[in-house]
C-alpha cells in the first residue's frame, strides 16, 4: 500500500510523523509538498479448516445467571437471548460444553434482527472457567453485513477458534455501543 502525506495541508506534519513512527512503514520519497510511504502487505495465515461436528451445549450464562438454552439452540430466528440495555463493554455470554472438547469455531445467528450484532467481540476459551485464553477479537460490523446478505433470515457470524481444547467459551463485548442491544438467536459450537 502506498500512502501520500500532503505536507501543504499537514503543516506540522503529524501524519508524516505518525507514518514514520510505524515500524513497517518505509519512506519512499520526500517531494517537498508530499511525502510518500510504503506499507508492505501482511497476509494473515489462513484459518485452520474446521472439519467439524456441532457439539452439545450443556448451559449458557450471562450476568444474571443461567440463560434458557432452548432460545439459543432451537434454530428459530425469532427466539433469542438479548441484553436488556444497549451494548456495554463487558457484556458477556459464557457457554459451558459440560466437558472438554476440541473447539474449532462458533456460528452465532442474530436471527431476524441482524442489526443486533455484537459490534466488537472478544472470544476466549477455558478448560476450567478460571484461566482464559483469548482466541478471537475483532470488529463484527462487516461480517454481520456479509452474513445478512448471505442469509437475511438466519445470518450467521462465523468465529474461527483454531482447534482449542476447551470446556468454556466466553463471548464478551469489547466496546460499548449506545443504540442497540446485543442479541443471539442461535449458537452452534463446532468441534473437531
Amino acid at each position: 500500500m502506498l500512502i501520500t502525506a500532503d505536507n501543504s495541508v499537514d503543516r506540522d506534519r503529524p501524519w508524516a510523523s505518525f507514518l514514520s513512527s510505524h515500524p513497517d512503514a518505509e519512506r519512499v520519497s520526500d517531494l517537498g509538498n508530499r511525502t510518500l510511504f510504503r506499507l508492505p502487505l501482511k497476509r494473515r495465515p489462513p484459518p485452520v479448516r474446521c472439519e467439524s461436528r456441532p457439539l452439545a451445549i450443556a448451559a449458557v450464562f450471562d450476568a444474571e445467571g443461567q440463560v434458557d438454552l432452548a432460545d439459543l439452540t432451537d434454530n428459530d430466528p425469532h427466539t433469542r437471548w438479548m441484553t436488556p440495555h444497549p451494548q456495554r463493554a463487558g457484556d458477556t455470554l459464557t457457554i459451558d460444553l459440560g466437558r472438554v472438547e476440541q473447539v474449532c469455531g462458533l456460528r452465532l445467528s442474530m436471527g431476524s434482527a441482524a442489526v443486533l450484532y455484537p459490534g466488537a467481540l472478544r472470544v476466549a476459551a477455558s478448560l476450567d472457567g478460571e484461566a482464559w485464553e483469548t482466541s478471537f477479537e475483532r470488529e463484527r460490523g462487516g461480517a454481520a453485513l456479509r452474513a445478512a446478505l448471505r442469509d437475511p433470515v438466519r445470518p450467521n457470524l462465523v468465529v474461527p477458534l483454531f482447534a482449542k481444547a476447551a470446556r468454556f467459551i466466553r463471548l464478551r463485548i469489547v466496546r460499548s455501543q449506545a443504540e442497540y442491544p446485543w442479541a443471539v438467536a442461535n449458537i452452534i459450537v463446532d468441534g473437531s
